[in-house]
């Protein structure tokens, strides 16, 4: 009887070991494959970092770049807002252009203010449309 439990507590004993090997052949397998997956995915780590170096160095042209086209458009705006001051200041048909304005605030029509005034409609019409450029001009 004695050597009958020997017996099944030997096989007992050789099937844990057997279960205990295939585990510890399985594991070995896991650790295998989660070192492989730490590399790749350092690897891919490493090409992530130098894209997003690409990226902002890219970035960082194209911010100098519209920083450079903003003063650029800045110098033009201000050279066209000092020709447009020159125009309206310097114009030698002041008094023409005061009263073409003046006589449309006072309702007549365009080609009443050219008769009345002895100039051509398209110069009345080029004035008042420079005058409706110069106040939206301003509005914004």
């Amino acid at each position: 009887m004695i050597e009958i439990i020997q017996l099944v507590l030997d096989l007992i004993f050789v099937f844990f070991i057997i279960f205990l090997l295939i585990r510890t052949s399985s594991l070995a397998k896991l650790k295998t494959l989660i070192k492989e997956s730490k590399k790749d995915f350092e690897k891919l780590l490493i090409q992530a970092e130098k894209w997003s170096d690409e990226i902002i160095e890219k970035l960082n042209l194209k911010e100098k770049e519209g920083k450079e086209l903003l003063r650029r458009l800045e110098e033009a705006h201000k050279k066209l807002l000092e020709e447009e001051k020159k125009l309206i200041v310097e114009s030698p048909d002041l008094e023409k252009t005061k009263s073409v304005l003046l006589l449309h605030n006072q309702g007549l029509s365009k080609e009443e203010i050219s008769k009345g005034l002895n100039i051509p409609i398209g110069e009345v019409d080029l004035i008042l449309d420079l005058i409706d450029y110069i106040k939206h001009k301003r509005k914004k």
